[in-house]
């Protein structure tokens, strides 16, 4: 099962307040909320990405006028990497009671595995991406959900650690014997 439907279904099976994760820091000052552009999303990603790996990325006059603030979440995230080495990531499979998890994150460094939302505000979605992150790569998730056109941002941070392991386990062993009982 790829990792894509399962955040989706093992939200089903768990409740935010089950897992273990904070917010780092915050910024929310524009009460401007739009939403967020799937194409802009993805030059977002790739700027921030190439940024941080020490590529070169040239962006499209269109989106030139967003730059500065696509270097802020450069910024934010550098900050609390402090000048660690930073990768993009590999795809990393897993199978977790019979079902085959599958996930690719933004960037990894030494301590922290970075998911990058080209919004603000997290989702459940987002969460259970993260959850299946820390089991896959073994480290702390760190979520940028980074708004780009107001630059408003919010870093969560899920740990990886015992209890959210656990959490993942039984949510896919639960969603799995609901499947074969027919439930689902």
């Amino acid at each position: 099962m790829l990792e894509s439907s399962l955040k989706r279904r093992i939200g089903d099976y768990i409740r935010y307040s089950d897992v273990n994760y904070e917010i780092m820091k915050a910024d929310h000052e524009s009460v401007l909320k739009l939403p967020s552009n799937d194409k802009l999303g993805q030059v977002f990603h790739s700027f921030v990405q190439n940024t941080l790996t020490g590529k070169k990325f040239s962006l499209s006059t269109w989106v030139k006028p967003l730059e500065g603030k696509m270097i802020k979440a450069v910024e934010i995230l550098k900050e609390e990497l402090r000048d660690s080495q930073v990768e993009v990531c590999n795809t990393l499979t897993e199978i977790i009671h019979g079902v085959r998890v599958t996930g690719q994150a933004d960037l990894c460094s030494d301590d922290y595995v970075i998911e990058l939302k080209s919004k603000e505000e997290m989702k459940k979605e987002d969460l259970m991406q993260a959850l299946i992150y820390t089991f896959l790569y073994r480290k702390d998730v760190i979520l940028l959900m980074f708004n780009i056109y107001t630059a408003d941002y919010c870093l969560v941070k899920v740990f990886h650690d015992d209890g959210n392991s656990a959490l993942l386990m039984d949510a896919i062993k639960q969603m799995e014997s609901d499947r074969n009982c027919g439930r689902m």
